[in-house]
């Protein structure tokens, strides 16, 4: 083996693995937080959102923003690379954002800054769910692995093997390698006509009607689902769709007012 590609090979995995070693136990600093709009809130749709995030003692607090509010001001661990996540209607794929120790502060006021971003919403929410293994997430550089998903997700994160991915971050083996897209899938659903919007917006598959069958029902064709759960939203019946797909590209649905959805939590 050559000695260049000798190196190449031992540097990958190592990018991930660089990143300051802190803890979530220091003093909090006060964050402004700014959550990006909601895909179905320019449908009309008045979107509330939840915020989650770990307070200066660790344990993850959660607060609920009424629709239409886009920043507030909360309190972080200072000096760490801390997760944030906002839920639309405090259930949907989040958008999210971490805090490091590079603060970007307000050049007027000095108030430190943190815009979230869906691009960032599931690796938030996957190191959310396994914060108490403090000693595993810090060696993580979130940059570079995030990077990687949405490469390997076309674009939408929420498309690689989150499961193997979080195995790897617990076990200490994670590399280039252990970042993989889930197989796609093509689902045919009979619904209410209509548009139906994803949300996120980073949906990358197509949606289309290819049948008739009835005054107010088509065969509407969803492309390059992967398994798990979209989300979809009809502003023209008021109406939310959820394709569950699994992991033999089966698929079932369930489709309601938003309001009916919510009312499940």
């Amino acid at each position: 083996m050559e000695p260049g590609k000798k190196y190449a090979v031992l540097i990958i995995p190592l990018l991930f693995l660089i990143m300051p070693r802190c803890s979530l136990l220091l003093p909090g600093i006060d964050v402004e937080i700014e959550l990006p709009a909601a895909a179905w809130e320019a449908e009309g749709l008045a979107v509330p959102h939840v915020l989650v995030y770990p307070d200066t003692d660790g344990s993850i607090q959660k607060r609920t923003l009424a629709a239409g509010v886009r920043r507030t001001i909360i309190t972080l661990p200072r000096n760490c690379c801390v997760p944030v996540a906002a839920y639309p209607f405090g259930r949907l794929k989040p958008a999210g954002a971490f805090l490091g120790p590079d603060l970007n502060r307000d050049a007027w006021t000095g108030m430190v800054r943190l815009k979230l971003d869906y691009r960032r919403g599931a690796l938030v929410e996957l190191i959310l769910g396994i914060l108490k293994m403090e000693d595993r997430c810090r060696t993580v550089n979130f940059e570079c692995l995030n990077t990687a998903m949405l490469k390997k997700g076309k674009g939408d994160p929420w498309g690689c093997d989150l499961d193997r991915i979080r195995h790897s971050i617990l076990t200490g083996t994670l590399n280039y390698l252990q970042v993989r897209g889930l197989p796609e899938y093509t689902a045919e659903v009979t619904l209410p006509s209509g548009d139906w919007i994803a949300e996120p917006a980073l949906f990358r598959g197509k949606i289309e009607s290819s049948e008739r069958l009835s005054d107010d029902r088509w065969l509407v064709v969803f492309s390059e689902l992967y398994t798990g759960c979209a989300r979809f939203y009809s502003p023209d019946t008021n109406m939310e769709l959820h394709l569950y797909i699994d992991k033999k590209g089966g698929c079932r649905w369930i489709i309601g007012s938003p309001a009916d959805f919510s009312r499940r939590l």
